[in-house]
């Protein structure tokens, strides 16, 4: 299977999020539902991440182009609470929901401008982080249970913002936090 698109991610320091998970017996994947996918599990090789935006490949060199101009020092999102939402071919997907980061937002409107996806109009959009997807409405719940015991807000400092050919997902360009800006 060839990519044929692009994703803009923020990347951070996965061990709060993999913390929730350490005493669970289930295999979390994050990759949709798809036709294509002979065995998502396989491809899920993205580290955890708060996605920006995705599109077309074809507009991997404009994209490429605008994220060479921009510059991000520390940027700081707040975990809020896990939600469930709806995924592809009646899948549910359950998330960490972030807050609105007005530093986030000024990226993902730059690429918004080039990739027009919808999905992530940037005036509507919320972050989150995908925990699992799954096609059973039960596993999810017991993954979320799981979670809520223990479950209090956090701040994650995103490190990168990266450019990945997805699926299967290939890293294409990472932007490293400037310090001092």
């Amino acid at each position: 299977m060839k990519p044929n698109r692009i994703a803009v991610v923020a990347l951070f320091n996965e061990s709060k999020i993999k913390a929730y998970f350490k005493d669970l017996n289930i295999t979390l994947c994050k990759v949709p539902f798809k036709e294509q996918f002979e065995n998502r599990f396989l491809i899920d090789t993205m580290p955890y991440h708060l996605t920006l935006t995705s599109g077309d490949i074809k507009e991997k060199n404009e994209v490429i182009k605008e994220l060479d101009n921009q510059k991000f020092g520390e940027i700081k999102i707040t975990i809020n609470k896990l939600d469930i939402l709806p995924g592809k071919n009646n899948s549910y997907v359950l998330v960490f929901n972030g807050l609105s980061n007005e530093k986030l937002n000024l990226i993902q409107h730059k690429i918004y401008n080039i990739l027009k996806n919808s999905k992530y109009e940037p005036d509507l959009f919320k972050y989150h982080i995908t925990i699992h997807i799954s096609n059973n409405y039960e596993e999810i719940l017991t993954i979320k249970k799981h979670i809520e015991k223990c479950f209090k807000p956090f701040t994650l400092k995103i490190n990168k913002i990266s450019l990945y050919k997805i699926w299967p997902p290939i890293l294409e360009k990472e932007y490293l936090c400037i310090k001092n800006i």
